[in-house]
């Protein structure tokens, strides 16, 4: 039996979906003590990246631009400094896999179809000049799904793009201080999605339809 709002298969006894879904009374439910076992569930499956990780790395990046290589070495060290760039390298990569599993968490949210991939998410950030564009639309999205989640429209997604998108563009003056900005923007991105799995979940009437995936995300 396959729920009409998740499309989660359930067995043909099933009188409930994972998601709330009533299929006897074809209404969604809240049972008392699902909504914490249900994010509970879902953040200890894939939890929320640790931003303070980033900020590590970006103050240890900060650090090896002031590595002294000596006299000897001053050609070398004109060539470029191997572990600050290792550094913004290891930052770099971290940063996209927090992108990953941000979309990871939001595609896995019954009842909510989230328009963009963990992979699209990652790979959209390799394509020249889209790439600029691409780091402003995505945290755009996970505002949408927070205003889904929450049934209100509290956010602007170009407030929490624009953050991100400063960070990118400041990495080229100063790459310690741009992923900082950078890891800054993903804890607050971690905090408005920790912050909406709070709310109970969504109506059955606001759930995304059955079809094709909507631009946005809603129904």
């Amino acid at each position: 039996m396959e729920c009409p709002l998740c499309r989660l298969a359930n067995p043909e006894s099933a009188t409930r979906c994972d998601c709330g879904y009533n299929f006897q009374t074809r209404s969604i439910e809240s049972p008392v003590g699902s909504l914490e076992s249900e994010t509970d569930a879902l953040l200890r499956r894939i939890p929320l990246p640790r931003m303070w990780i980033g900020f590590a790395l970006s103050v240890l990046t900060l650090a090896s631009e002031f590595i002294d290589f000596g006299s000897d070495s001053e050609q070398a060290a004109s060539r470029g400094n191997p572990i600050f760039f290792g550094l913004v390298v290891i930052s770099w990569i971290y940063w996209l896999w927090c992108v990953h599993r941000f979309h990871d968490i939001l595609g896995s949210i019954p009842g909510y179809r989230h328009p963009i991939s963990p992979g699209q998410a990652v790979a959209r950030h390799f394509i020249p000049v889209y790439n600029f564009y691409w780091v402003f639309k995505w945290p755009s999205e996970i505002d949408t799904f927070v205003n889904w989640r929450t049934q209100a429209a509290a956010n602007r997604g170009w407030i929490v793009g624009a953050p991100v998108l400063l960070g990118v563009l400041m990495r080229v003056l100063d790459a310690s201080f741009g992923m900082a900005i950078v890891f800054a923007a993903g804890a607050y991105l971690s905090r408005m999605i920790l912050k909406a799995l709070t709310y109970p979940p969504v109506p059955a009437t606001a759930m995304a339809p059955p079809g094709p995936t909507p631009t946005l995300g809603l129904s």
